[in-house]
């Protein structure tokens, strides 16, 4: 057999005599996945490769995988580590993004809640005022 296309289905309980390639042409959704459609190839000590194609989409996946191909012997391919690194590096900005948006809100909502030094005063001097004309008025009558 040269060629077998397949699902998840056949990532599991199939065995192929001397399979020599696996390609993942869209990569699973976890890396137990993963595991078990490049176990279909190399069995039983015959020589197997395996490729996997992995867009953008999958980079949260991008770090267990180069620990398994690093525990596995293997060398990650350069794209992917790049992958994997901007992701941790996006991951932190976009969280770090989120605190300091939360931040200028939290800022912005004691804003409005408690009045500026200038509006402060304001009110202290109508205030005043107030009194005074209560006052004024008192003494009238």
């Amino acid at each position: 057999m040269n060629i077998v296309i397949a699902t998840d289905v056949a990532a599991r309980g199939i065995h192929i005599k001397r399979l020599k390639y696996v390609i993942n042409y869209e990569f699973p959704s976890n890396i137990e996945q993963y595991c078990h459609r490049i176990g279909r190839v190399g069995r039983q000590g015959e020589f197997g490769e395996s490729y996997s194609l992995m867009t953008r989409n999958f980079a949260p996946l991008a770090n267990d995988l180069i620990a398994l191909l690093k525990r596995c012997g293997k060398q990650p391919e350069p794209n992917l580590e790049k992958l994997a690194l901007d992701f941790s590096l996006g991951k932190i900005l976009d969280d770090l993004n989120e605190t300091l948006e939360d931040d200028v809100e939290s800022q912005e909502e004691e804003k409005d809640e408690t009045p500026d030094k200038e509006t402060q005063k304001e009110l202290e001097t109508k205030a005043k005022k107030g009194k005074n004309k209560e006052k004024a008025s008192n003494i009238e009558k």
